[in-house]
């Protein structure tokens, strides 16, 4: 009896998946006809790590995954946040290390998920050239 609940808890522990599997599901579902199932870039920019998208910090891309853009619909009722940042852990679950660094870095996400409260909407990595 200990043996089977014991097996039960722990198939239902791994039958859960992760926020990263979850957003690229979410990333597969929703993003990936635009920007690659790769996220490569298509229609839509590259958000593999090698494009601008890396720059901005994950509120910036919140807003811009739920007010969509010139070409890029909103996804402000169809995703919710939690969704969204599903799929923006996963985006930058893939990008080159060097570039996760950097990210980590800049935004304090090496503090974890909590290092986003101290951010701007539209705050970059870098400054525009004007």
């Amino acid at each position: 009896m200990i043996k089977l609940v014991l097996a039960t808890a722990v198939t239902a522990v791994f039958a859960v998946s992760s926020p990263i599997t979850q957003g690229k599901k979410l990333f597969l579902n929703n993003c990936a006809s635009c920007h690659g199932v790769n996220a490569q870039g298509k229609i839509g920019p590259a958000l593999n790590g090698t494009g601008h998208s890396a720059h901005h910090s994950p509120m910036a891309m919140m807003q811009k995954i739920k007010k969509g853009g010139k070409i890029m619909p909103s996804f402000r009722d169809k995703l919710s946040d939690e969704e969204i940042m599903y799929i923006i852990r996963y985006l930058k679950s893939i990008w080159p290390k060097n570039v996760q660094r950097q990210y980590n870095k800049k935004f304090g996400m090496d503090k974890g998920m909590k290092g986003m409260k101290h951010m701007k909407m539209g705050e970059h990595m870098h400054k525009h050239k004007d």
